[in-house]
């Protein structure tokens, strides 16, 4: 899953927008597409868990 967050984040950060396709992330993370759908149903799934995690760790770095 930390493989596919690292690729979503790389591509979305080269495109400027939230806009890579699967197959791009996937391509980035150099895994295959079987490897996604039994982590996530959508794309906007993992952006939704990429988002969860970034609030988490602005939250912890708040506490701080």
């Amino acid at each position: 899953m930390e493989l596919l967050m690292q690729a979503a984040w790389r591509t979305t950060a080269w495109a400027r927008s939230m806009e890579s396709s699967v197959l791009e992330i996937l391509e980035e993370a150099g895994l295959s597409t079987k490897a996604f759908y039994r982590l996530f149903r959508s794309k906007d799934d993992l952006l939704l868990v990429a988002l969860e995690q970034v609030l988490r760790r602005q939250s912890d770095f708040s506490i701080i």
